[in-house]
């Protein structure tokens, strides 16, 4: 076939992110010629790029970028980051119109066979296309991760997510009555939604089980989080896990280390980790996989998510026992799947006491990340 494929930006291993579109995109190039249309709002590395083409017809990049998020701390560092949002926003809109108008200028040519949308934010398009013959890959339910949201957000911020999280229901709501061929990564987030058809189909992420393999360096007093860090879950787990978390493992484990690896850390996360001894925050890095064998857990303390956490995949790949919470934790269930070897805690003390226990005893944590491993193998091969 001949698919004209829409997201929202590039995403790479080398960058981090939902990498779904990537795999989608990589498999579906082997039988299919593929023209991709994707919106240009934050810099690619022309390395990736180049390896975009590889698996196109052609690579179109529409709008402008996102202005960049402003620094600083306090009342007016706050109100700084809302006057951001509120411009990323617009230049969003305005970035989407185009896409729109793009899309439908390809489309116009009469010659795709399919358009398959991917990606929270461009679910509008569906609408105004919805007689195209079209999958839309719906993948996380957004309002159900903001409406969790809340009870972590700062006072400043309340009014501003609110809106947005009832705005993105109304838009579900809307939407997910009139499109015929959707896609969802889990079982939950499909029941999440509202006025989901009854033949919405669950396609969870895959991890690449040859890139994300153990080579054998030694574990340390060492837990590691990833993921790009401003995005607001990750951003707000790093802060749970360097305030709370951190210090209440510590009363056992006194040299314990702490590793925040991924993009875009922000200036609170790196404040955190100036006042504590023992904690990195890397930034970007080329390569995670180092970090995540010189570590002895992984931990995910993720307050409010949606979706399939692909960090706990590629962890759980890597033989790393992972220690996260019931909310992280349930997007991993699909059509009749067993539960996946995780520590599960609701609160920071149970999350303190399951780290402590992996630190502790070394031969425990490599069976739960040798099972780790084995469940990956068994439900998570892209190739399914």
């Amino acid at each position: 076939m001949k698919i004209l494929y829409v997201m929202p930006n590039i995403l790479h291993p080398t960058i981090r992110g939902e990498l779904r579109h990537y795999h989608f995109l990589k498999r579906l190039s082997k039988l299919h010629e593929i023209t991709l249309i994707v919106l240009n709002g934050t810099h690619v590395p022309t390395q990736v790029l180049d390896e975009f083409r590889q698996y196109t017809k052609r690579v179109v990049r529409v709008g402008a970028p996102f202005p960049r998020r402003p620094a600083g701390g306090g009342v007016a560092g706050a109100i700084a980051v809302l006057g951001w949002r509120l411009r990323k926003a617009r230049r969003f809109r305005r970035n989407v119109e185009e896409l729109n108008q793009c899309v439908r200028r390809f489309l116009g040519t009469g010659g795709y066979d399919l358009l398959l949308l991917s990606g929270s934010g461009l679910h509008s398009i569906a609408e105004e296309l919805a007689t195209a013959p079209m999958v839309v890959d719906w993948c996380d339910t957004d309002s159900m991760r903001l409406r969790r949201a809340l009870r972590h957000t700062k006072s400043l911020e309340w009014p501003w997510r609110v809106l947005r999280y009832w705005q993105t229901r109304r838009l579900e709501k809307r939407l997910l009555g009139k499109l015929r061929h959707v896609t969802f990564i889990s079982r939950r987030d499909r029941d999440a939604a509202p006025g989901t058809a009854e033949s919405a189909s669950v396609i969870p992420n895959g991890c690449d089980l040859t890139y994300w393999s153990r080579r054998g360096a030694n574990r340390r007093n060492r837990i590691v989080f990833t993921g790009v860090m401003d995005y607001p879950p990750n951003a707000d787990a790093a802060r749970y896990l360097l305030s709370t978390i951190t210090p209440l493992v510590r009363r056992e484990i006194p040299n314990l280390e702490v590793v925040i690896a991924g993009w875009n850390p922000s200036p609170d996360v790196l404040a955190l980790a100036q006042r504590s001894e023992g904690v990195v925050v890397t930034g970007g890095v080329p390569d995670l996989r180092p970090y995540l064998e010189s570590a002895a857990v992984f931990v995910a303390p993720l307050r409010f998510a949606s979706g399939m956490q692909n960090k706990i995949l590629e962890a759980m790949a890597m033989e790393l026992p992972v220690v996260t919470t019931p909310i992280a934790a349930e997007g991993f269930r699909a059509e009749g799947d067993e539960d996946p070897p995780l520590l599960v805690g609701e609160e920071a003390g149970e999350l303190a006491a399951h780290i402590a226990s992996m630190v502790r005893d070394p031969l425990r944590a490599r069976r739960l990340g040798a099972a780790g491993r084995r469940y990956v193998r068994g439900h998570c091969a892209w190739r399914q």
